[in-house]
């Protein structure tokens, strides 16, 4: 059995005959290569024009999206033609991947957790009555529905709830499986979360540590 592996994720540096980009405080830039793998795995991505720029707010799970961008990326431009809204994203993408089979995107991204918070913010908000990306891609979502419609053929019973107990049902024996740890464990953002929009926090403050000398 052969096992190849592609790592999308890749980060490079921006080419010398892209027009320069004009760098903000507070925000950085990379350029992501996405590749155009059509047949196989679907773009999946969700994007928004918030404030002028276009604005990765949601993607499909296990899209070429999910495995290309971070949500919060601000998108810039494509192959180095700078773009501002949702159809110039379009024509643009897919002019470049009739040419190749990948293009570069530039991306700008908070790095204070101020603006951070505040593209949190903007993205609920464009975002809440909006229409979501569909989690299940269209594929895969048709598959299920012929998938069920067979498996009801074949079964004279209704389809019955693999839910064996009654969740509602709060016994002593449920009650001491529940622990509660006495302190609280830090850890890291996990690296295989797919977002830059996480805010460290400081560590909390105890009676302990409050009358520690300063």
């Amino acid at each position: 059995m052969t096992v190849k592996v592609m790592r999308f994720k890749r980060h490079i540096s921006r080419p010398a005959t892209f027009p320069p980009i004009s760098k903000r405080e507070g925000f950085t830039t990379d350029t992501l290569v996405l590749y155009n793998l059509k047949g196989y795995l679907h773009l999946g991505l969700d994007i928004r024009e918030l404030e002028g720029k276009l604005i990765v707010c949601d993607f499909v799970e296990n899209s070429l999206a999910d495995i290309t961008f971070s949500l919060g990326e601000a998108i810039l431009d494509i192959d180095g033609e700078k773009i501002t809204t949702c159809t110039s994203f379009n024509d643009r993408l897919r002019k470049s991947l009739e040419i190749r089979n990948f293009c570069l995107i530039t991306v700008e991204i908070p790095s204070t957790d101020p603006l951070k918070n505040l593209l949190r913010n903007q993205i609920t908000k464009a975002t809440k009555d909006g229409p979501k990306s569909n989690k299940l891609p269209q594929d895969a979502a048709t598959y299920a529905t012929e998938g069920i419609t067979v498996f009801k053929s074949c079964s004279n019973n209704p389809l019955k709830s693999i839910w064996l107990g009654d969740k509602h049902n709060k016994t002593s024996e449920s009650a001491n499986r529940l622990k509660m740890d006495e302190k609280v464990k830090e850890t890291d953002v996990p690296t295989g979360w797919n977002s830059r929009l996480f805010v460290r926090l400081p560590p909390m403050k105890t009676v302990e540590s409050e009358a520690l000398p300063q």
